[in-house]
């Protein structure tokens, strides 16, 4: 075959966008004609491809023990291959299926958290009770359950846009509903969801025109909860006292952070050289997920950072200006729902970031899209993938009416 004949990286992506978009068309999914938003669709591909590369190279010692360098290359390729394809059949449905089975959807993420407490049923890993096990795949209920209160909350705020003021009939319901999702999270112990879902829903309230007095108080109530939840655990003690001084105990509760900071010092500007990290030579603990961004800074230095927080930031731009469209369109269930995207994104990306740079306390919360983790990638996956259903019908509706 001639060079000119090899098909592009990017080309293969795009005829497996079609032909599995043809195959959805063919079974009556949709007969939509509008093509992706090409700036949103080249963010999403740049930051799951740049995650391959960063977490290939943040796992090549571990493949190395096992005696199979494209062990997690492989795994990860598998993940891949899924995010895409959940990508593709949520970008040519219309959101409003998803709203039509809000409560159901809801209703089945509560299950997923309650199943995985089961001891038969949930698997237990480094103390925490968050995964189940198919056919010796592990996924993580919480990423999906999250997914779901996001449709509930945007349904909801939907059909109570004009008592979004009126705490009784709006707000408190929101809260019990919460209350439920967070209890379930807590027991597994999963904080760092908690704290990520109230922010988004606390910023979904403030964005949709809720009462500045019922918010004051919400957060109020927020920070002493919080407050209490950490007294509790010593373990949280500990990760705030190693947040606030790192190198008073280096070798065991600040040990994970001062291995971050030091990769991000090594990086300095232009990086070590991918590949070339110290830190993920048994140094950095879970170097390929939650301090993925360490190896990246420390590889591909400042510059790579900066590159990896402006991807983030046009995307999230781009998700925000989608929502505002759909608002104009008179959809505020498709501008509730992309405002919930793009704010447990924003979100998530801030605390990892955070994390790893040590402006936060340490929480077990992946970089998304990046990290590695297949069901954080597959659900985040389907989150854009409903952005882009949001973006497509929006313009196909605009050229119908046309």
């Amino acid at each position: 075959m001639s060079t000119a004949a090899k098909p592009s990286g990017m080309s293969c992506i795009y005829i497996l966008m079609n032909t599995t978009e043809q195959s959805l068309q063919n079974h009556g999914v949709t007969n939509l004609a509008v093509p992706y938003d090409p700036l949103l669709l080249t963010v999403y591909l740049l930051l799951i491809g740049l995650g391959t590369v960063a977490v290939y190279s943040a796992t090549i010692v571990h493949a190395f023990s096992a005696d199979d360098l494209l062990l997690f290359l492989r795994r990860n390729g598998i993940n891949l291959l899924f995010a895409i394809t959940v990508f593709l059949f949520m970008s040519s449905i219309r959101v409003d299926v998803w709203r039509r089975y809000s409560s159901w959807l809801l209703l089945a993420g509560f299950v997923l958290l309650i199943a995985v407490l089961v001891p038969s049923i949930g698997s237990e890993i480094n103390g925490s009770r968050r995964w189940i096990s198919i056919a010796g795949k592990y996924f993580q209920p919480s990423e999906l359950a999250e997914f779901a209160l996001l449709i509930f909350i945007a349904d909801f705020l939907t059909r109570n846009r004009n008592r979004i003021e009126n705490f009784v009939s709006s707000i408190l319901p929101i809260g019990m509903v919460y209350l439920v999702f967070s209890t379930l999270l807590i027991l597994e112990p999963d904080l760092g969801s908690v704290v990520v879902c109230g922010a988004t829903i606390f910023a979904m309230l403030y964005l949709n025109g809720a009462n500045l007095k019922h918010l004051a108080a919400i957060m109020a109530t927020g920070v002493i909860a919080l407050a209490v939840l950490i007294a509790m655990e010593p373990y949280r003690m500990e990760r705030m006292t190693a947040f606030l001084n790192p190198f008073e105990d280096s070798f065991d509760s600040g040990f994970q952070l001062v291995q971050s900071l030091i990769a991000f010092g090594r990086g300095e500007i232009f990086g070590v050289g991918i590949g070339n990290s110290v830190q993920k030579l048994f140094y950095l603990p879970y170097a390929e997920s939650d301090f993925l961004l360490a190896i990246i800074a420390e590889e591909w230095g400042f510059v790579g950072i900066l590159c990896v927080i402006s991807l983030f930031g046009v995307l999230i731009w781009r998700i925000f200006y989608i929502s505002w469209l759909a608002g104009q369109a008179g959809d505020y269930f498709a501008m509730c729902l992309a405002q919930g995207i793009g704010l447990v994104i924003a979100i998530s990306a801030l605390v990892n970031m955070g994390v790893c740079m040590g402006s936060l306390p340490t929480k077990g919360l992946t970089l998304p899209f990046m990290s590695d983790g297949g069901t954080s990638l597959i659900v985040y996956s389907a989150a854009i993938g409903c952005v882009f259903s949001i973006q497509r019908h929006l313009q196909y509706d605009a050229e119908r009416i046309r």
